[in-house]
């Protein structure tokens, strides 16, 4: 666990971990319905999986 201190540490001194620590958003924001950046985000890791999949598949036949 002390590695996982130690950076939230580190991350906690930068401007951005001092603006995320004050602020108290909560997760509204994840009640908001998604845009279509967040689709086409979801659509390309979906994309990289399936295409993954069989480069993967190829690669472990060949080195069998």
């Amino acid at each position: 666990m002390a590695p996982v201190s130690s950076i939230a540490r580190r991350l906690a001194r930068t401007k951005f971990g001092q603006k995320s620590l004050t602020q108290s958003d909560g997760l509204g924001i994840l009640k908001e319905k998604p845009t279509a950046r967040v689709y086409g985000g979801l659509a390309l890791m979906a994309l990289s999986y399936l295409a993954g999949l069989p480069t993967l598949a190829f690669l472990t036949h060949l080195f069998e």
